[in-house]
């Protein structure tokens, strides 16, 4: 059978496992859609504001096995960096898997039209469609993240300001707040109400089970103490208060500029594993191309063996780098085979040198 039959098969046979899928995957939906029960205020809330195509990818994403693991841990996470009300949570992180699904869509198509039927580069694309839709949505919530840093270090400078006039912690909070932008002020709304809460030790503790990063606590921890110890004034002229907030402005600097490094020494990491399963087939139609006879080697099982190792090999590669990029993170995570896989001594030598190269460049 010649090259031509062989793609119109594979073409064929991939159109029918889609359309399968798409049948399955939208059965699953009507049905869940039509048992779950959405008079909740979220949805009274889009029905009202006419936002109906969010209504439709919330369901979505919330009531389908797999996407709805997925909704859910983003969700915790927006949930800590964007402390709104459900429905603001809800939409944001919809928009966020939103994005991502596009971007794995866009990943995935591109993928069937340079594999020219080839089956095994398609099923490699899944992969790379998997990368592309978590890679998307945790860089948006790496975003957020920044973003709350950074208008962090901008509001204690604020606070900074106002306590040099007043000199009451509470005060200069709430005189901030009203030039902070939303997203930091949100957070900034809870310290306030921690510190002039009844309770402050109770209440503290219950902050620190939400908030979403070190630096707001070390703030609030700042914030209570001088409020319930009270100020003193340095042998250099400055109060506590100041001084404590300028060493955590600097450690906040420091943070972003690490993150930053951190997150291209990581995106090197990423390319550089999954290489070559974007190059393999470019290389096969260049090499055919030049010597249409070593066709055979591609088309035999040499070839095909050649390729499941290549997409096998840069899978396992890209979980151990997520795996590192999660411990870096400090992020909670079960103790699976790639975790232990990171941890040998010579794996983990390698990649912590490729890291280091990458914040260095």
């Amino acid at each position: 059978m010649d090259q031509t039959g062989i793609s119109t098969n594979s073409i064929i046979v991939i159109a029918i496992i889609a359309l399968s899928v798409v049948l399955v995957v939208a059965g699953i939906l009507l049905i869940r859609i039509r048992r779950s029960k959405t008079d909740d205020v979220e949805i009274r809330k889009v029905k009202k504001s006419g936002n109906n195509y969010f209504l439709w990818l919330f369901r979505i994403y919330k009531n389908t096995p797999g996407l709805k693991n997925f909704f859910m841990k983003i969700y915790a996470r927006v949930m800590l960096i964007y402390p709104a009300d459900t429905y603001s949570i809800n939409k944001k992180t919809t928009d966020i898997l939103l994005l991502s699904t596009l971007a794995g869509i866009g990943g995935l198509v591109g993928t069937i039209v340079i594999s020219q039927g080839d089956i095994f580069f398609i099923l490699a694309g899944l992969l790379i469609t998997g990368v592309l839709i978590t890679g998307t949505a945790n860089r948006q919530v790496e975003q957020m993240e920044d973003k709350v840093l950074d208008q962090l270090g901008a509001a204690l400078s604020k606070v900074r300001h106002y306590y040099q006039e007043t000199g009451i912690v509470e005060t200069s909070i709430s005189l901030a707040l009203d030039e902070l932008p939303y997203e930091i002020s949100l957070h900034m709304q809870k310290i306030y109400e921690v510190v002039t809460s009844s309770n402050i030790k109770y209440e503290v503790d219950k902050y620190v089970s939400t908030a979403p990063n070190k630096y707001l606590i070390t703030f609030l921890s700042i914030c209570s103490t001088i409020k319930e110890m009270g100020d003193n004034i340095l042998s250099d002229g400055t109060s506590v208060f100041i001084n404590d907030l300028n060493y955590l402005k600097d450690e906040i600097n420091q943070e972003i500029i690490f993150r930053q490094k951190n997150r291209n020494a990581f995106m090197l990491l990423t390319t550089i594993a999954l290489a070559p399963v974007l190059g393999i087939k470019p290389i096969e139609m260049w090499a055919i191309g030049n010597m249409e006879e070593i066709s055979i080697y591609y088309e035999g099982i040499y070839g095909i063996t050649a390729m499941i190792a290549v997409f096998l090999s840069s899978f396992i590669c890209y979980l151990v780098i997520v795996t590192l990029r999660d411990k870096e993170r400090n992020v909670e995570k079960e103790d699976s085979i790639f975790a232990k896989i990171a941890r040998i001594r010579a794996i983990d030598m390698l990649l912590s040198k490729m890291i280091e190269i990458g914040r260095a460049s």
